[in-house]
């Protein structure tokens, strides 16, 4: 669309040429029609008429953005993130209306900077490359001092804003009831003008001009952005700030269909947050007690195994209940093979730490074949045994069977071999009693080196104990 500007044409015929040629350049660049447009061109810019060349909004998408906007002050510490719905086409005169009608700040306080540039009130948003959701947009919030915003300038606004929409509505008026023949073709439209500007110096000069009216508010004010919000809504929907804790809804206040709907939509989100957590706790569960039926907890996730440093790819280590340390199976397999102790220490070392968790039996089962794991029970038993200060074992031959006593007890049946031990007297002796076996026994060290070995033993033991008939009491 052109429109012709022409300062330098005194003459109105000239001016009426130049507006003429204008349309008609318009129309010829939207038919394609280049020798028209030329000639139109050419006659304009003999006549030197000043052009405004601006796109219809045709041109443009039609289609709507998700703007997101980072809004500061010269007070602010952080940048407040809002989003609001534009059309591509949108000037950023009708962006700073739009601003203004949504949130109250007035277009003199608005600076706009999109894409790293000074965005201009006459330019489009497409023109800054806000093409689809999610594109950024930075707004600067102004005092109303720096921008030479003052109360006789915003009344004098709202003033002619007033008188434009009345002027406006007489005018459309006038127009049908012209079409409908009704009035006359011609209106006095300066009449007009000079009755709402009496009226309006009327209503003005009844005021007193130093009092402000104050209208109540409907809402609580955001401490930390100022942003009115409506009573109900618990955060700021500005910047996410708390309500303040002593403000109260208000006793007579009802809500309107926009509370009912966000109130509905945060019952619906709760709801499914909380279905949510209740799902991913029952997961949990039931992931900890399958780890629970494990014998040997696999790794999760690529460790090195800090005993042969060789990468361990997820589920084929082994992470310790105890600890949580991981290690490789074949190397948690040689420290519990070649273990001495009964218990088996978790074999993490560095040179601060050493770790002094002990690994649980079901991990060795886990990690050992069945033959291994019994000679580490056995290995265990004889620990068991040489560490106990009251252990006996079995005098049979080649019997694995031991016990641990105590006193009242003085006889040992063992379950192996089913014979009875004499706790007293260190021997089997089936068919004789102590003081026949300690007899015979007297007789054949004198003739036998081990029945003599045998007899000092069992002296000393008697000599130790204080008397010879001191009974003994088992536990197995």
């Amino acid at each position: 669309m052109a429109t012709a500007q022409s300062p330098g044409i005194s003459s109105p015929e000239k001016a009426l040429a130049a507006e003429a040629l204008a349309c008609t350049f318009s129309q010829a660049v939207k038919l394609g029609d280049k020798d028209e447009a030329l000639r139109c061109a050419t006659e304009l810019a003999e006549m030197h008429a000043s052009l405004t060349v601006s796109i219809a909004k045709e041109m443009y998408p039609s289609y709507e953005v998700k703007l997101k906007v980072g809004v500061e002050d010269a007070h602010s510490k952080a940048t407040v993130p809002v989003t609001m719905v534009v059309q591509p086409d949108m000037t950023i005169e009708a962006l700073k209306n739009k601003v203004c009608e949504d949130y109250g700040f007035h277009p003199y306080l608005q600076t706009w900077v999109i894409g790293k540039r000074l965005a201009k009130s006459h330019e489009t948003l497409y023109s800054h490359g806000v093409h689809r959701d999610g594109d950024y947009a930075f707004l600067y919030i102004q005092t109303a001092k720096k921008a030479k915003l003052t109360k006789e300038l915003l009344q004098q606004e709202k003033q002619q804003k007033v008188l434009g929409e009345i002027i406006k509505a007489v005018d459309g008026v006038s127009l049908e009831q012209q079409a409908m023949g009704d009035l006359p073709a011609k209106l006095q439209k300066i009449d007009l003008r000079e009755e709402a500007d009496n009226w309006n110096s009327e209503q003005v000069s009844g005021v007193d001009p130093e009092l402000d009216v104050v209208l109540p508010i409907i809402g609580w004010k955001c401490e930390q952005c100022t942003f009115i919000n409506k009573p109900s809504r618990p955060g700021c929907e500005i910047c996410c700030a708390d309500r303040p804790k002593n403000y109260e809804l208000p006793e007579e206040y009802e809500l309107d269909q926009e509370e009912i709907k966000r109130m509905q939509e945060e019952e619906i989100s709760l709801m499914l947050y909380k279905q949510a957590i209740e799902l991913e706790r029952m997961q949990n569960f039931k992931k900890l007690i399958d780890t629970e039926d494990l014998g040997l907890v696999p790794n999760s996730e690529e460790v090195e195994c800090p005993i042969c440093y060789s990468v361990i790819e997820p589920g084929t280590g082994a992470t310790l209940r105890e600890c949580l340390h991981n290690f490789c199976k074949e190397c948690l397999k040689g420290t519990i093979i070649n273990c001495l102790d009964a218990e088996v220490s978790c074999p993490y070392r560095d040179n601060e730490y050493a770790c002094d968790k002990k690994l649980l039996d079901r991990e060795i089962r886990f990690v050992l074949s069945q033959e291994e794991y019994q000679k580490v029970l056995a290995m265990r038993l004889a620990i068991a045994e040489n560490q106990s200060e009251n252990s006996y074992h079995c005098k049979t031959a080649d019997c694995k069977g031991w016990c641990i006593f105590e006193d009242q007890v003085n006889e040992f049946m063992c379950p192996l071999c089913n014979k009875n031990n004499c706790l007293l007297c260190k021997a089997i002796h089936e068919g004789m009693n102590c003081k026949e076996y300690q007899d015979d026994l007297r007789i054949r060290a004198e003739n036998d080196l081990a029945a003599k070995q045998t007899n000092d033993m069992l002296q000393n033991h008697l000599a130790f104990a204080g008397e010879w008939r001191h009974f003994w009491r088992l536990s197995v």
